[in-house]
């Protein structure tokens, strides 16, 4: 059975458990692609290449798109159709320029380049198994590179600095769902960072979203 990044139920527990359960039980994990090969020869020790789990470039790569597109179609799909309707509409009455639009777009770039960033230096904070530290780091990392092109795009301090906790909110939130696919990090250990970081979480979310308004109502403004 697929471990899918959740804890299992010991061998000996099942059977003293359910000792009716139908099926025997041979101890992993493996990866799929060996399963053949080891129930065909049943290895007492199994091959380092049949069991590691290593986070490699090509595995970042497979989690920045699934989580790029699971914010967007989730969480970040239904805000922006309103607010491009919105501005759409400020547009038709002449009230901003149509250029304005391009906010919605930027807005799917900030979520793009936050999840490229995190793929590309994941391994610097390979020296803690901590997540809230990760998604410190990679916040105040996001918060840099977000607010250099953003300076590319506006020359506006005021907006950078408006927007600078919804860089690092989206740097912090997308690291800690990044947990589900390390396969380096024990399911104990997330459930045990998990209440701490629900709380910084809704805390620099609920900054992120006020400061962010009041961010766009400038950009659109000036």
């Amino acid at each position: 059975l697929p471990q899918l990044s959740a804890g299992g139920i010991a061998a000996p527990v099942l059977k003293s458990e359910a000792p009716d359960f139908p099926f025997n039980i041979l101890y992993g994990p493996i990866w799929a692609k060996h399963l053949p090969k080891f129930l065909k020869e049943r290895p007492a020790r199994k091959p380092d290449k049949m069991k590691l789990a290593k986070f490699t470039a090509s595995h970042r790569l497979r989690a920045a798109i699934t989580h790029t597109t699971f914010l967007i179609r989730k969480i970040f799909l239904m805000p922006s159709f309103v607010l491009f309707l919105i501005l759409l509409g400020l547009a038709l009455f002449n009230t901003i320029p149509i250029s304005k639009l391009w906010l919605v777009g930027e807005i799917w770039l900030w979520i793009i380049i936050t999840n490229v960033i995190i793929m590309v230096i994941f391994p610097i904070t390979n020296f803690t198994r901590k997540f809230i530290t990760k998604g410190l780091i990679y916040g105040i990392i996001n918060v840099f590179i977000l607010g250099s092109v953003s300076w590319l795009f506006h020359e506006s301090l005021p907006f950078l600095l408006l927007s600078s906790c919804f860089y690092f909110w989206l740097a912090f939130f997308s690291t800690m769902s990044y947990s589900g696919y390390t396969m380096a990090t024990s399911p104990s250990e997330i459930q045990d960072e998990y209440p701490s970081f629900s709380k910084i979480n809704m805390i620099v979310l609920i900054i992120s979203l006020v400061t962010l308004a009041v961010g766009i109502i400038f950009y659109l403004i000036f």
